[in-house]
């Protein structure tokens, strides 16, 4: 089923315009792997991620029941360029409604790292897309990679809950682990 047909058979159950934009992304960057992770989400096997599971218990939080909307995730793009962005969080917080973060790392200074942590930000996912050439080629920034690295290091200097590094692409052969093996 296409990205399309999919969206076609959910307006039409759910009474929402088919003139209402969305989004469509492939797991893993397409390929049997991909197909693999989308066939679990559709049987309803795949609900969410592991790392997610992760942050509740350390955070000691229940976890969400179903037909709850008690997490929201600020992701697509990058939220942290968003000028409103601790506001909205906060305000999330505030109706309790727990506020998490998909970034890229690279605007997490020491600063931010704090205020993630005093307005209750309760999970933060860091991506990083290959090893520093391959990451900072794929943002088209050079010095990307060290930034997002840095950014981590500032999350884990402020107890900021950080919940994850997500790899995108492959490591040039290289363990994941390798990249913080220095480090941690």
């Amino acid at each position: 089923m296409t990205a399309e047909q999919m969206w076609h058979a959910y307006c039409e159950s759910s009474g929402v315009s088919e003139q209402t934009p969305y989004s469509a992304w492939a797991f893993c960057g397409g390929g049997a792997a991909g197909d693999e992770l989308a066939h679990l989400v559709l049987a309803g096997t795949k609900t969410a991620t592991a790392s997610a599971l992760l942050a509740f218990e350390l955070e000691q939080d229940p976890l969400p029941n179903v037909g709850e909307y008690s997490v929201i995730l600020f992701s697509g793009g990058e939220p942290l360029i968003r000028p409103d962005f601790f506001t909205l969080a906060e305000h999330a917080a505030k109706m309790g409604v727990r506020p998490t973060l998909s970034t890229n790392g690279t605007l997490i200074t020491p600063e931010v790292a704090k205020k993630i942590k005093d307005i209750g930000i309760g999970y933060v996912g860091i991506s990083l897309d290959g090893l520093r050439e391959v990451n900072d080629t794929f943002r088209g920034v050079e010095g990307a990679f060290d930034l997002a690295m840095q950014g981590i290091r500032n999350c884990r200097a402020t107890m900021a809950l950080l919940g994850g590094v997500r790899m995108q692409h492959e490591c040039e052969g290289a363990p994941a682990y390798q990249i913080f093996e220095s480090e941690y």
